[in-house]
C-alpha cells in the first residue's frame, strides 16, 4: 500500500524529469550546429543591377549599363561596404558636327567613395556620333558610387561636369 508521502516524491522527480527533458529539448538545438540541409546550400552569386539610361543636358550624351555589388562580411559594428563593384555598359554621343558648331564628346563619369577622407574619379569618353564606347570599370572597398553624364569637347582633362550637373546614385551601402 502506498502512502501518500511516497506519491507526493514520485510525482515531484517525475515533474522534475519531464522540465529536465523540456530544456534540454529547447536548448540542445539551439546550440547545435545548423542542419546539414541548410549548411550545403550554395550562396548566389550577386545578380548585375541595370542603371540607366541617363542623358547629358540637351541629350548630347547618354550612358546606361549595369552595376554588380559584392558585399563584404562585416561586423555589425562596422560601416558597410562592397568588398567589390563592377561596372558594365556603355556612353554614346549623340552629337555631329553637322548639328553642333564644334564636335563635342559624351562623357561617363564615375565617383567612388571609398572612405569619408577618400574618393576616387573614372571617366569613359567616346567622341564618334551614335557609336558606343564600352565601360568596363572595376573597384574595391567601395561605400557609394555615382555617375554623371556630360558633354563636352575632349580637349580638356575633365569636363565641366565633374563640378556642375546632377550625380546619380548607383550604389549606398547600407
Amino acid at each position: 500500500m502506498r502512502t501518500p508521502l511516497l506519491s507526493y516524491a514520485r510525482s515531484r522527480r517525475v515533474s522534475a524529469a519531464l522540465a529536465i527533458g523540456l530544456a534540454l529539448s529547447v536548448a540542445v538545438p539551439a546550440l547545435s550546429p545548423l542542419p546539414v540541409r541548410a549548411a550545403t546550400t550554395t550562396l548566389s552569386a550577386p545578380q548585375p543591377r541595370p542603371w540607366g539610361p541617363y542623358y547629358a543636358p540637351g541629350r548630347y550624351a547618354q550612358a546606361t549599363g549595369t552595376i554588380t555589388v559584392f558585399p563584404a562580411a562585416i561586423h555589425p559594428l562596422q560601416i558597410p561596404y562592397a568588398r567589390m563593384v563592377k561596372i558594365d555598359g556603355e556612353v554614346r554621343d549623340l552629337t555631329s558636327p553637322a548639328v553642333t558648331l564644334a564636335n563635342t564628346c559624351g562623357w561617363a563619369m564615375f565617383r567612388f567613395t571609398h572612405s569619408p577622407t577618400y574618393t576616387s574619379y573614372e571617366h569613359v569618353a567616346t567622341c564618334t556620333f551614335l557609336t558606343p564606347r564600352l565601360i568596363r570599370l572595376t573597384k574595391e572597398n567601395v561605400r557609394q558610387v555615382e555617375m554623371q553624364v556630360c558633354a563636352g569637347p575632349l580637349t580638356v582633362k575633365a569636363p565641366r561636369c565633374i563640378t556642375d550637373g546632377t550625380w546619380q546614385t548607383l550604389y549606398i551601402a547600407r
